[in-house]
């Protein structure tokens, strides 16, 4: 498989993680949600893996004034096909049932990973969506191994480079692993590739170049700081071009308790096809898409 066709397989497991609500002075409509992370299904049953320090940041958007509900939404990306044969991407809005951070980790042994690894996990208001599988094996993550990673580098800006709407899906970009924590042995601890991190990217699966299959998940960057002075001001330049993963193994365990620990009282989950057949076509993308969004029950 090359890495097109391993595009087509792992974007409609990948999802964004965007603001439903903006304050307007001139009553403009923005030209698309103001994308805050990235996410990757990983349970058919609706389950998105992105990162805690994503999810940490709800607390920081805005409530809509009259609902009191916290403005922030996923938006999964339908691939279809139209009954004439013409291929089309819809942006479904979903609502937020609940969601829950990793708050703590132990080891048997010495870790060298992040002391407690960057995840949290959002549960969807719908099912039957497709899931990304995640490669738990002995060894499926070396130094020099050809990967990938799609998501929202930029958030919404880089959908919008021209004053309008010109992309409507994730962005797919390509490196390798750079190192595995402490080195290369069967089960690492974390890792790192040759892919720039940047605002959005956050919480994107990383997978083999040729096959559709998650070896972990984008977390943040090693900083180099660089002071420079610029229209009187003292800038700090801290990206460079290491970015620290998550591994897939820390998902999947990390999964199975969140699975376990769904609350007593969480809103009903429906079939993805009840909520596409509900949303009509001619809001299929952009900032209207969420004048279909709905609550959890």
């Amino acid at each position: 498989m090359d890495l097109a066709e391993t595009f087509q397989s792992v974007a409609p497991g990948v999802v964004a993680i965007a603001q439903t609500m903006v304050y307007s002075l001139d009553g403009a409509v923005p030209l698309s949600p103001t994308i805050l992370a990235t996410g990757l299904i990983v349970d058919s049953t609706g389950i998105v893996a992105t990162n805690r320090h994503v999810i940490e940041c709800f607390a920081n958007i805005p409530v809509h004034p009259k609902t009191g509900k916290r403005a922030v939404a996923v938006i999964l990306f339908h691939y279809g096909q139209t009954e004439e044969g013409k291929t089309y991407v819809r942006w479904v809005p979903l609502s937020i049932n609940y969601h829950a951070v990793l708050d703590g980790f132990t080891s048997a042994g010495p870790w060298y990973g992040q002391v407690v690894p960057d995840l949290g996990f959002i549960q969807l208001s719908v099912k039957d969506v497709p899931a990304l599988p995640l490669a738990t094996e002995d060894n499926y993550l070396r130094v020099g191994m050809s990967i990938a990673t799609v998501g929202f580098p930029m958030g919404d800006v880089s959908l919008t480079a021209w004053g309008k709407l010109n992309q409507v899906t994730p962005f797919l970009r390509h490196g390798i692993v750079s190192s595995v924590f402490p080195f290369s042995v069967a089960q690492p601890h974390g890792f790192t590739i040759d892919v720039l991190q940047q605002g959005g990217s956050s919480g994107s699966p990383i997978f083999y170049a040729d096959k559709p299959q998650v070896v972990g998940m984008m977390s943040g960057s090693l900083r180099d700081s660089e002071f420079v002075e610029r229209d009187g001001q003292r800038i700090e330049h801290v990206q460079t071009n290491i970015s620290v993963c998550v591994t897939a193994t820390s998902i999947k365990h990390a999964l199975e308790t969140f699975k376990s620990r769904s609350p007593p009282n969480a809103a009903p989950v429906r079939p993805l096809s009840e909520r596409l057949a509900a949303i009509p076509m001619e809001r299929s993308m952009g900032w209207r898409v969420f004048d279909d969004v709905e609550d959890p029950q």
